[in-house]
């Protein structure tokens, strides 16, 4: 008999951030074990609606798309998420999914991590699995400061996360990110699942140690964390590196036109780069000197995946301690920021080294076929128990 199998994610499905690339990844994993439904929750029907096209595409490769003009169907799952200030809504929500799943009958029930799916009627039940995505548990500030921009988000997020550690105690099995959040949460029943890269290459590719490049990837058009990272890096970090090696900074990722990094001496933009192995091939060492930050970063796993050792700010290396001197190196300040960097670019048998050691973690387990072991183990022992 087929195993029945629902995924109930958000709206973001349809995008490319690293939420999404989350989503496609469990979603990728669970084809194999059974008949995968998808159910999309949105406060704005306008906004599934939005990423419905994008979201239909990659889906097809997979499992038919599960969205259709805002309506329940044969295998047409959609709920509405209303505010929680809302009590009225919430409370219809809730009956919808309880009598949608009493018809279902599904085997195992996926549920991304968003703080209102806490707060459902299946949080507690036996075969239901909470993708606990670390983006609503923290908030980190680095280098100590916090950029006038980014503070009342601060304040935002250390109240959701406190919010989202209160109701995680209903949770009754849980995928983390990293064995951090096993020991802060006491979950009864959780399984370490890693954010993982999207491709790893086969072998191991040390950079050619001529052109000096440092690369930071990362989506410099509405990301104020990413934009006000960098530009305290180009600001108050590269120009001492420039003093005692000349190289080059590549910003790589989503950005707008008028870019404000545009014509800054030493510093090269290559605006939504098809691939990142065009860009990591340039590159000598990767950078992620993040002021502030939410969950694990993925682009240190992903430099590490092509080969080259990563400088980072401790807002951004929470949940990868593995990798502490096996290719990853966090700096506590800017000085020590530039030092390291500094360090890296001179020395090409210490440098590849470093990344050899990383890319090794990041081959054995980081690759999208350890993650689909992990998701398959924990499927079979959910719907084994609940039978």
């Amino acid at each position: 008999m087929t195993r029945r199998l629902l995924f109930l994610g958000d709206s973001a499905l349809g995008g490319y951030g690293g939420w999404a690339q989350r989503s496609w990844h469990l979603i990728e994993a669970l084809t194999p074990l059974g008949q995968v439904d998808i159910a999309t929750m949105s406060g704005s029907p306008a906004l599934v609606a939005q990423n419905h096209e994008t979201c239909r595409r990659r889906a097809e490769r997979h499992v038919p798309l599960l969205y259709k003009d805002g309506t329940w169907g044969t295998r047409v799952r959609r709920l509405g998420l209303a505010p929680l200030a809302n009590l009225a809504r919430i409370a219809r929500r809730n009956e919808l999914l309880e009598r949608y799943l009493r018809t279902a009958q599904y085997d195992v029930i996926i549920v991304r991590l968003l703080r209102s799916s806490l707060h459902l009627p299946i949080a507690a039940r036996r075969n239901v699995i909470f993708d606990v995505d670390d983006t609503d548990i923290e908030y980190r500030d680095a280098f100590g400061h916090t950029r006038t921009a980014l503070r009342r988000r601060s304040t935002t997020n250390a109240l959701r996360g406190v919010s989202t550690r209160m109701a995680l105690r209903r949770v009754a099995r849980a995928w983390v990110v990293n064995a951090i959040y096993v020991r802060s949460y006491n979950f009864s029943d959780a399984t370490v699942l890693p954010n993982i890269p999207n491709v790893v290459p086969e072998t191991f590719g040390a950079d050619s140690g001529n052109a000096l490049t440092l690369v930071y990837v990362g989506e410099l058009a509405g990301n104020r964390t990413n934009i006000a990272s960098m530009r305290f890096f180009i600001a108050e970090i590269f120009p001492e590196i420039l003093k005692r090696r000349r190289c080059t900074l590549l910003l790589a990722g989503a950005m707008d036109d008028n870019s404000p990094f545009e014509g800054i001496p030493g510093v090269e933009l290559v605006k939504n780069p098809d691939t990142l192995a065009q860009v990591y091939r340039r590159a000598t060492l990767a950078i992620a000197p993040q002021l502030s930050g939410r969950g694990t970063n993925i682009k240190v796993v992903e430099a590490l995946a092509f080969g080259r050792p990563v400088v980072t700010s401790p807002a951004a290396s929470r949940g990868f301690e593995e990798f502490s001197n096996c290719g990853l190196f966090v700096a506590k300040s800017p000085r020590e920021f530039a030092e390291t960097c500094l360090q890296l670019l001179g020395d090409d048998e210490y440098r590849h080294r470093a990344a050899r050691a990383g890319y090794e973690i990041v081959k054995r387990k980081y690759t999208k076929a350890a993650f689909a072991a992990i998701v398959r183990r924990s499927v079979e022992e959910v719907n084994g128990a609940s039978h």
